[in-house]
């Protein structure tokens, strides 16, 4: 059995309790994860608080939380503490792949301008190459302040790195930006800026989930209405917000709430708890998006087994900038279906996003009908974007705005999450030549294009058949 999480979100109108809450604590909320990120991300934190225990009555009696809250706050800034190193690292090796591409630019820049120099020394420079050299000279200077800023900031992540140090800003830079440039951000005075800035800082509310806890939570509990097709929860309030002296001030209701997305899945989920039967935690998270108060739940999903296999043949799928081909294998490997899906919106707008979901999902949903597995590539275009430099000419910008535009990433998590979805098993190959051996081996013969021919290869490949070919 193979789990998934995934996570839904809604709308829905709030109760003036509930509004009143939400707007209150929030802000509070907010205010103690950034004091818990600054203790946490201290180089002093291990020694101050050899048992985790320790550090969570502090926040307990400090703040009057309940404990269930702050193990919620620290699950959640554990996860961005991974994220935040993660990323560096990858910076990192951006970096490095940058260094070495100006060291060797810094080193022929050197030779050209080393030979013009001894010429130049002879006076045996006409005009023409007497102006080239003093261009490459200008040239070397701002290279190799290029270069050796990069290596600066190399020596500033690998201290980063080897510290642990975290230098986060809540609220985003470029909102935090926004203050000294006022005017020109729409905003007269410095306190309406500050307004929307605390809004963008403060606006997420997390209530972490446990297997062990009662409905898969102990401070959100929701649960489905048979009646209505819809789910109600009951939430925990803090200790400072519980000011009634019945058990039921404690607690806030509310009713009535849909999901359109995975809706179904959700249910069974909740029922399970409901039944006593439920294994899984729930989560949750209050999320504010101007006005609008959004509430979204993360749960896994199950697959026992899929319902699709290779044996009779593979799917294979060619991603490209603009469009995705298609290819049907039978059970021998040979070429019985193809079809070419566009792909109109490009970078990471929500219409590309929802274009790319769609898509997604037809093409999981023809193969569950075949009960035919699906194969992809497995590319990464990190190291190429960062050997990528600032281009003069119209092809150099077209091809750096198509590699930066091309998400991969979002089209491999799309197809995982879909795929598991739907019960449809899903193959990552290696995208080693798979355009070349196409071309040259099957474009001629079955009067393919280059990305037919290389979703033939990439769905052989998925069903184990090697395709060799001298490249």
């Amino acid at each position: 059995m193979q789990k998934k999480e995934y996570t839904v979100m809604t709308r829905f109108r709030l109760t003036k309790e509930l509004e009143t809450y939400l707007h209150a604590f929030v802000t509070e909320y907010n205010k103690i994860y950034r004091y818990m990120w600054k203790k946490m991300t201290a180089t002093d934190y291990a020694q101050k608080y050899p048992k985790d225990s320790y550090f969570i009555t502090e926040i307990c009696q400090k703040f009057g939380l309940l404990k269930r809250t702050v193990n919620s706050l620290r699950y959640d800034i554990k996860g961005r503490m991974k994220a935040y190193m993660e990323l560096k690292k990858t910076e990192r090796e951006q970096l490095v792949i940058k260094i070495t591409l100006q060291e060797k630019k810094v080193a022929e820049i050197t030779e050209t301008v080393n030979k013009l120099k001894a010429l130049a020394s002879k006076n045996k420079l006409n005009e023409k190459q007497l102006n080239t050299y003093r261009k490459l000279k200008q040239s070397l200077y701002w290279q190799k302040n290029k270069w050796n800023k990069r290596k600066q900031n190399l020596s500033r992540l690998d201290y980063q790195i080897k510290n642990n140090v975290y230098s986060m800003g809540f609220g985003g830079k470029d909102m935090f930006c926004k203050q000294y440039h006022l005017s020109e951000n729409g905003y007269k005075t410095h306190k309406k800026w500050y307004h929307d800035f605390v809004k963008e800082r403060d606006k997420n509310i997390f209530y972490l989930g446990s297997s062990d806890e009662t409905q898969g939570n102990q401070l959100f509990q929701m649960t489905y209405n048979k009646d209505t097709d819809d789910f109600s929860f009951r939430l925990r309030k803090e200790n400072a917000w519980c000011t009634g002296s019945k058990q039921t001030d404690n607690y806030i209701q509310m009713e009535h709430i849909n999901f359109k997305h995975l809706h179904e899945e959700l249910k069974a989920e909740v029922l399970l708890h409901q039944n006593k039967q439920g294994t899984s935690p729930l989560t949750y998270r209050f999320h504010r998006e101007g006005t609008k108060w959004y509430m979204q739940v993360i749960f896994p999903l199950k697959c026992k087994e899929y319902e699709t296999y290779s044996k009779y043949g593979v799917i294979g799928l060619d991603y490209n900038d603009g469009f995705i081909e298609l290819s049907e294998t039978d059970e021998k490997g040979n070429l019985v279906y193809q079809k070419h899906y566009d792909l109109n919106y490009h970078g990471c707008g929500a219409k590309a996003e929802n274009e790319m979901r769609n898509v997604v999902h037809k093409i999981c949903a023809y193969a569950k009908r075949k009960g035919k597995d699906i194969a992809i590539e497995d590319l990464s275009f990190q190291k190429t974007k960062a050997k990528t430099e600032k281009a003069k000419s119209v092809n150099g910008k077209a091809y750096n705005q198509m590699l930066h535009l091309f998400d991969y990433r979002r089209y491999i998590d799309t197809m995982r999450n879909t795929s598991h979805r739907m019960h449809v098993c899903l193959t990552i190959v290696k995208a080693y030549h798979t355009s070349k051996i196409g071309k040259k081996k099957y474009c001629e013969k079955k009067k393919l294009n280059v990305h037919q021919a290389a979703s033939y290869v990439i769905a052989r490949r998925g069903q184990g058949f090697l395709d060799k070919c001298v490249v």
